[in-house]
């Protein structure tokens, strides 16, 4: 079983938290809101994606690099991870 599918409520909470703040931003943004809630509304949403990413890339890790005993498996996956997270930074 794939270790989103273990973690598929925890995960699926920090995506309905995250589409909540979107939701708000939205809002915000209709609305007549101060520049600074605005920003601290993003930062928000960036912290709650941030920490889903960190969630997912834990998982990743412990199943498909540390129990993977496939050497050549391992590698691979490796230039995976390290691919999604310089696309990630960017």
């Amino acid at each position: 079983m794939s270790h989103t599918l273990r973690e598929q409520k925890k995960l699926n909470a920090r995506v309905s938290k995250i589409q909540g703040q979107v939701n708000g931003l939205q809002k915000m943004l209709l609305e007549d809101h101060e520049c600074q809630q605005v920003l601290q509304q993003i930062a928000a949403i960036r912290g709650a994606v941030n920490g889903l990413m960190r969630e997912v890339i834990k998982g990743h890790l412990a199943e498909h690099l540390v129990l993977e005993e496939d050497l050549s498996k391992r590698e691979a996956d490796m230039d995976v991870v390290l691919k999604i997270l310089d696309s990630y930074m960017k």
